[in-house]
């Protein structure tokens, strides 16, 4: 029997601080305050353990109300799932997961950059850039 080759891995860190939730809501809410603001109208994270659960609710043409966060979607609302963030310990460095609707889950993926771990705003453009670009 072959040995089995070691991998390296990072290993999400939860619960997330408070002082950092809060952090990561404000540079997500500027960049697609920024970035996305014709595109999203409802910016959905919601925090669980180590994990941060990101969606968005697309902007209906002709509709100007002001980007808002919040947790749930609204009854008839159907957001699109984008993405999963991991805590690793830093604001600056999270692992991503890529939302899978073909699977209905969320699986590591890499960034534009090639890495497994990035800013926020890198993990969102990434897969906003996959689901919303269309």
């Amino acid at each position: 029997m072959k040995p089995r080759k070691k991998t390296w891995v990072r290993i999400p860190k939860g619960p997330i601080p408070e002082s950092v939730r809060e952090a990561l809501k404000d540079r997500l809410l500027r960049h697609v305050s920024r970035r996305w603001k014709n595109r999203i109208r409802k910016l959905f994270i919601r925090f669980h353990g180590a994990y941060v659960y990101i969606a968005a609710l697309e902007r209906q043409k002709g509709d100007l109300s002001p980007l808002q966060i919040v947790r749930y979607a609204d009854q008839g609302e159907v957001p699109v799932e984008l993405c999963r963030l991991g805590y690793l310990g830093l604001v600056e460095e999270w692992e991503y997961a890529f939302y899978k609707y073909s699977d209905d889950c969320y699986a590591p993926s890499v960034v534009a950059s090639g890495r497994f771990t990035a800013a926020p705003e890198q993990c969102f453009d990434t897969s906003a850039g996959v689901y919303l670009s269309g």
